[in-house]
C-alpha cells in the first residue's frame, strides 16, 4: 500500500510538473535574448547608412563589419537552447538575418559599388542601379521584419505576453 502512495505521489509530482511549461517572464526574457542580438545589427546598418556618404574605404569597412555582426548574431542565435522544447523564434530569427544578409550582400553592395565610383564617370544608369537597389533593401527588410514581427506577436500570445514596439 506505501508503494503504491508513493508511486502515485511521484507520477502526480511529474505530471504537475511537466505540464506547467514555461513561464511568462521565461518567454519574456527568451525573447529579449534573441532581440538581443538584434540590436547590434542595427547599430551595424546605422554605421553603413552613415558610411555611405563617406568614402570607399569607410563603406567597404562598415559593409564588413556588417555582414560579420550579422554572422556573429546568427551564431550566438543557433547557439540558445530551445525554449519549451522548441527553437521556433530561434529560427525566425535566424530567418530574418539571412534575408538582412542577403540584402547586405547583395543592394547594399550595389549601393557600394555605384557610390565607390568618380562622380564624374557616374551615369544615369548607376543613379537608377542605386535607387533599384535601394527599393530592393527596403522591400526585402520589410517583409522579412513583418514575417518576425508576426511570429513575434504570435509568440507572446501563446506565452501570454505582448511585444511593445517602440
Amino acid at each position: 500500500m506505501r508503494n503504491k502512495l508513493l508511486s502515485t505521489a511521484v507520477i502526480t509530482a511529474f505530471t504537475f510538473l511537466t505540464a506547467c511549461g514555461p513561464t511568462t517572464d521565461e518567454a519574456v526574457k527568451y525573447n529579449d535574448s534573441i532581440i538581443g542580438q538584434m540590436d547590434p545589427v542595427i547599430t551595424a546598418e546605422d554605421a553603413l547608412l552613415d558610411a555611405l556618404e563617406k568614402g570607399p574605404d569607410e563603406m567597404a569597412a562598415a559593409h564588413k563589419a556588417m555582414i560579420d555582426q550579422i554572422n556573429k548574431s546568427i551564431e550566438e542565435v543557433k547557439k540558445m537552447a530551445k525554449f519549451d522544447g522548441k527553437t521556433e523564434l530561434a529560427d525566425a530569427a535566424i530567418k530574418y538575418f539571412e534575408v538582412y544578409k542577403s540584402a547586405v550582400e547583395v543592394e547594399y553592395k550595389k549601393m557600394i559599388d555605384v557610390l565607390s565610383k568618380p562622380v564624374e564617370e557616374s551615369t544615369d544608369a548607376d543613379d537608377e542601379a542605386y535607387s533599384k537597389a535601394l527599393d530592393e533593401v527596403d522591400k526585402k527588410l520589410n517583409a522579412a521584419s513583418a514575417e518576425f514581427d508576426a511570429f513575434q506577436a504570435d509568440f507572446g500570445k501563446r506565452y501570454n505576453y505582448t511585444i511593445d514596439k517602440k
